[in-house]
């Protein structure tokens, strides 16, 4: 994924978006985007999570625990990352209105999940 936040207007990201949903690979595609969020390196969380809601706007679902404890890990490691973009990502993936009392550092499943993600990120 060759992105750069000043880089890319939102129609040239939906182009992006066109042409890696028509490889019909969505399962990679999801696997692929996931997998950089589990880097260290965070100078490609924000574009992807920008991928990530655009992605489920158009109807794509992501599994539920991971994705919220990966998405939180993420936001809890970097100053960067727009917590209003990762809730609304959060609370479509829960169902949940915007003003829900939903808590992922009060859900044990994805407290735990996000334990497993801890250790098994790579160390600088």
């Amino acid at each position: 994924m060759e992105v750069n936040k000043a880089d890319l207007s939102e129609r040239e990201t939906h182009d992006i978006m066109d042409r890696m949903l028509a490889l019909d690979k969505w399962e990679e595609i999801r696997a692929g985007l996931l997998d950089i969020l589990y880097e260290n390196d965070q100078s490609l969380w924000h574009e992807t999570i920008l991928y990530i809601y655009y992605f489920q706007g158009r109807g794509y679902k992501y599994e539920e625990t991971k994705t919220i404890a990966l998405l939180y890990s993420c936001l809890s490691l970097s100053d960067e990352l727009d917590d209003n973009l990762i809730w609304t990502i959060t609370k479509d993936i829960k169902g949940v209105s915007y003003l829900s009392g939903y808590d992922p550092f009060r859900d044990q499943t994805v407290v735990e999940e996000m334990e497993k993600i801890k250790k098994m990120r790579r160390q600088p």
